[in-house]
Parts: structure tokens; C-alpha cells; sequence
């Protein structure tokens, strides 16, 4: 499908008679998987407000156009249009849901050959940690979910022994060492890999209780377990740091307030 998706954003690429290439907004929703232009018109408002906030004019990447539409009885009608640049399409992809096959390939597709810029960079990156810090979020209440339907009750114990076994290191300690709130949530303060490396490890946590049928609180807390030291063991392996000395990163708010003041959180509808 990703050689397909490739094929089908090249074929629909544009060329200004100054051979600056751009992507028609109405051309490129069926591409990424939208059916209804309110949808991915909301996720171009999210690239637009995402690119003014960053300090560059989304004036210069997103050029508000018409397009001429067959309406019903064969009438002629003017709708709302987009040219986009490969920036723009770049932060508009960065803002959908990369579960989404399509998306993920736009991601890679725009990320080739988009010019350097170091603001767009920035952009592409703090929209990366939301979107994962929403993952995140999601993932670990659907591991709750499934703690609960198999026995847990202590959720902090459950949670605490995967993050002890991950780290080796109380969570407590953790947020000591690295100047954390007491009350702030130190998901809100992880970096892309460590968010990543948390998404993996509360996955494939949920995925081992399932598929092997766990039952009960202890059983339960086994697995965690399990899994959390499987993955020490991976980043040992590859020589990485270790997740203790990882770096903490700005509260994710003050993000989400510089890429989309208003309207960044949840991925847009998908559809």
C-alpha cells in the first residue's frame, strides 16, 4: 500500500510555472484517507494555526483557492480549495492520526526532500511529542481497562512495578532525580523516545495479558515486569542510555500552546 500511496501523491503534484511544486487540499484528502472535506479541512486549520504560532506565515505555504465542483443535476458549484506547499503538506500530515497507514506514508512521503527549515523542523518535532503524549495517554488507559477486567485493583502497584522494572527506579525517585512536580505527570515532561519507548512498553504489555490469557493482580504485575525488563535489556543491547538518564523535556503544554494554541490535542477525525 505505501508504493501506492507514493504513486498516488506523485501523480497529483503540481508544478507553478516557476517549477515550485505544490498539492491541491481537494487532490490530496482521498490520498490520505478523508471523506468529508470538513474533516480535513479542520486538519489544514491545525497545520495553518500550528505554522503562525512557530513565528512562519501559513500564508506563505497554504493559498487559499477555488475549485469548480459538479453538484447535483450537473450544476457547477465553487468550493473552498488549498494550494499547499510540501511544508504545508508536511505539518498537515504531522497533525493527522499516523495510525492511520496513510498518514504514516504522507509523514515519510513530505518528510523527503522538504526543504530545511528550521522552524518547519522544530514544528514537525513538537507535533511528533503531542501526538505521542496522546498515544501514550490513550494506550495506558486501555492497559488499565485490561488490568481491570483480569483482577487488578492497585493500579499503582500494577503501574509501578512496570516503570521499577523499566528504569530501576521508584517513580517517586525518578521524579526526584529529574526536578519532577510531585503533582505533575512525568509523561508530560518525556521526551520522542522516551514516550515511545513507554508506548512500546504499555503495548506490549496489554498485548502479552491477552494473549496469554493473565488473570489476577499478581499474574498481572508479573507480566508488566516481564515485558519492562525486556525492554531495558533492548536498550542495553543497542548501546543507547539508559532510560534513568534520559533528559526531561519541557511540560508538554507549553507545546501544545506554541504549535496550536487553540485547537491542538486529539488527532482530527479520520475520516
Amino acid at each position: 500500500m505505501a508504493e501506492n500511496i507514493t504513486e498516488k501523491l506523485d501523480a497529483i503534484r503540481h508544478f507553478t510555472a516557476k517549477g515550485v511544486e505544490y498539492w491541491e487540499a481537494r487532490e490530496l484528502m482521498p490520498v490520505l484517507g478523508y471523506e468529508r472535506w470538513e474533516n480535513f479541512s479542520d486538519l489544514i486549520d491545525r497545520a495553518r494555526a500550528a505554522f503562525d504560532a512557530a513565528g512562519e506565515h501559513s500564508s506563505h505555504h497554504f493559498r487559499e483557492a477555488t475549485k469548480v465542483m459538479k453538484g447535483g443535476k450537473g450544476a457547477e458549484i465553487e468550493a473552498a480549495d488549498f494550494y499547499l506547499s510540501r511544508p504545508a503538506c508536511y505539518i498537515t500530515v504531522m497533525n493527522g492520526d499516523s495510525t492511520k497507514e496513510e498518514i504514516a506514508e504522507g509523514q515519510r512521503y513530505y518528510a523527503i526532500q522538504t526543504r530545511r527549515m528550521e522552524k518547519v523542523d522544530r514544528l514537525a518535532a513538537d507535533l511528533k511529542r503531542v501526538a505521542l503524549r496522546n498515544r501514550v495517554r490513550d494506550n495506558n488507559s486501555r492497559l488499565n481497562g485490561t488490568a481491570k477486567q483480569i483482577g487488578v485493583i492497585n493500579y499503582a502497584l500494577f503501574n509501578g512495578a512496570g516503570i521499577h522494572a523499566m528504569y530501576q527506579m521508584r517513580l517517586t525517585d525518578l521524579k526526584a532525580k529529574r526536578g519532577i512536580g510531585t503533582n505533575e505527570d512525568w509523561y508530560d515532561r518525556q521526551g520522542v523516545e522516551e514516550l515511545a519507548a513507554n508506548d512500546f512498553r504499555v503495548t506490549q504489555t496489554d498485548a502479552k495479558i491477552k494473549r496469554e490469557g493473565v488473570m489476577g493482580e499478581r499474574a498481572a504485575i508479573n507480566a508488566h515486569v516481564s515485558v519492562s525488563k525486556e525492554i531495558r535489556q533492548a536498550i542495553t543491547r543497542m548501546g543507547n542510555a539508559m532510560p534513568e538518564n534520559w533528559t526531561p523535556e519541557p511540560p508538554i503544554k507549553e507545546i501544545e500552546k506554541r504549535v496550536n494554541p487553540k485547537k491542538i490535542g486529539r488527532p482530527a477525525s479520520s475520516s
